[in-house]
């Protein structure tokens, strides 16, 4: 009876010490089955996206980790890749609770962006089996940590991607609440004296500093601060965002459509030189109702003396990348001369600018806004005293019998706005 007793101790004992080693290694054992992938769509995936691996590290009480990763939407509009992934929830609290999936951490991932894929304002959801709806519609929240990624594009001028940022740190919540997903970025440095590219300026600061879009080179820094930010996936025209933008140091080449219509209008002899934002502007941007609205952005022709500053203020459509601008600039005395000249210092005007990035439209002509502005400015000083009114009038009808003339001119000299005013100003 005795020798069976023990017998029986004996093996309750192998059992029992087998149940604790399986249990013990459980995790890890199921993470060499495909079973880890229902843990990956819990927490990153849904019926819109898609996701490879090549393995996984699950701990009832520790850390769970993920190796090269690779999570992409199902249009490979975009696709983020990472050496590893950590979520701080354990195994044992996954399965007691997959809506609080605690922090995500992604180290030095490369976040890839497809320029050439149709990007929608409105994604629709499509609809799901009947088995697999009430799995979508549960809610999910993670805490996301982006350590040093690295933010690459695909345009269509290019088939190979182009990196745009490099060291970017993000910290945001993804919630996705039935077919609504939102990424809410937390206030904070996320890019900190960032080299400038050209690529950069093309897919992405385009839409806060318009003179920056298709630039030919650059040189200078940048850091980004947000204020707030919350991203609709399913809705890029509801998506909120406020920041900074400073640039520590920026010149770039003379190629940007705006840039080019704005010097050949008012400096032509300056058509060839290079573009200088001044150094630590600080750009305010919001984004609201599909646009990104900026203050703040000063440039000016490079190795100017002294500095031919103007100032940008508008908005930018996310979409259809039409402009709503007002650019501020500055009546230097030494182009005008002479006496007016001198009363018009520091006088400013501000021009339209309509159109599209690619097709910028100055409306300096237009509806006579500009014309009118010009001329009250030209006014103010015969109100204030500081030039006779008579000189001025003489000035109007010489150049009101002599138009067709200054056409000719014109066209022949391809003189700027500013040059033609100093021109007729001090015509004898």
């Amino acid at each position: 009876m005795q020798a069976f007793l023990r017998r029986r101790f004996a093996i309750l004992s192998l059992f029992f010490v087998f149940t604790l080693f399986v249990l013990a290694f459980l995790p890890s054992l199921l993470a060499w089955t495909r079973i880890a992938d229902s843990v990956i769509s819990a927490t990153l995936a849904d019926s819109q996206m898609e996701f490879e691996y090549q393995r996984a590290r699950l701990s009832w009480f520790g850390k769970q980790k993920i190796y090269d990763l690779e999570l992409m939407d199902e249009d490979r509009k975009w696709k983020v890749t990472t050496p590893v992934v950590e979520l701080d929830r354990s195994f044992l609290q996954l399965l007691g609770n997959q809506q609080q999936l605690g922090a995500l951490c992604l180290n030095e991932p490369t976040i890839q962006i497809d320029a050439n894929r149709h990007w929608q304002s409105q994604t629709e959801v499509p609809e799901l089996p009947e088995d697999l709806h009430e799995e979508t519609e549960r809610d999910v929240r993670i805490n996301l940590l982006v350590n040093r990624a690295n933010i690459d594009v695909i345009t269509a001028s290019s088939a190979q991607p182009n990196r745009i940022a490099s060291d970017v740190t993000i910290e945001a919540v993804f919630e996705r609440q039935a077919e609504d997903v939102t990424v809410t970025i937390l206030p904070g440095r996320i890019i900190d004296r960032a080299n400038l590219t050209p690529a950069l300026c093309e897919h992405g600061l385009h839409f806060i500093a318009p003179i920056l879009a298709d630039v030919a080179w650059t040189q200078g820094q940048l850091s980004l601060d947000v204020v707030s930010c919350k991203i609709q996936l399913n809705s890029i025209q509801d998506s909120t965002a406020e920041g900074d933008l400073t640039i520590h140091q920026l010149t770039t080449g003379l190629r940007n459509p705006l840039a080019k219509q704005l010097t050949v209008v008012l400096r032509p002899e300056d058509e060839n030189q290079s573009i200088q934002i001044a150094n630590e502007s600080k750009i305010r941007f919001n984004m609201s109702a599909g646009r990104v609205h900026h203050t703040g952005l000063e440039f000016g022709l490079a190795h100017r003396n002294p500095p031919f500053l103007l100032r940008s203020e508008g908005s930018v459509g996310i979409v259809d990348e039409s402009l709503d601008l007002l650019i501020t600039v500055p009546l230097p005395s030494e182009l005008i001369g002479g006496t007016l000249g001198q009363a018009l210092a520091g006088q400013k005007i501000q021009i339209p600018v309509v159109g599209t990035l690619e097709k910028p439209e100055l409306n300096v002509q237009g509806d006579g806004q500009f014309a009118s502005e010009l001329l009250s400015k030209l006014a103010a000083p015969v109100v204030q005293g500081d030039i006779s009114a008579q000189d001025v009038l003489d000035q109007l009808k010489e150049l009101r019998d002599d138009v067709q003339q200054r056409r000719n001119e014109r066209k022949e000299s391809g003189s700027g706005l500013l040059q033609r005013l100093r021109q007729r100003i001090q015509r004898p």
